[in-house]
């Protein structure tokens, strides 16, 4: 596991799950991933979650309460993760996202 290959998967997943424009988003954009709660920050000042776990700017937590505690934390110049649970994590967020559709930008020539 790669910590760009989760950020980049957990984006895609978020985003499929109606993740947008997360700067206009008051505080944290909140989904579920299986048994998984990931939070993202997409401000410059970190935030809290409800529970009050704190999330640096740009920064995506991965968390379970049964395993007590955060299991990934990852932003755009790294981050840490719980050994053998980051590819459970990619596998069900590659899972959950259904196939992109091209956008606008793509295909158009010139």
């Amino acid at each position: 596991m790669s910590l760009p290959e989760a950020y980049a998967t957990l984006a895609m997943w978020a985003m499929s799950q109606g993740a947008d424009n997360l700067p206009a988003t008051p505080g944290l954009w909140t989904g579920k991933l299986g048994q998984f709660r990931v939070a993202i920050n997409g401000h410059m000042e970190p935030n809290a979650t409800d529970d009050g776990l704190t999330v640096p700017p740009l920064t995506m937590l991965v968390d379970n309460r049964d395993y007590l505690g955060c299991i990934l934390v990852v932003g755009p110049n790294g981050g840490a993760g719980a050994p053998g649970l980051e590819d459970e994590i990619i596998a069900l967020a590659i899972a959950n996202t259904p196939p992109q559709t091209p956008t606008k930008a793509e295909g158009v020539e010139g």
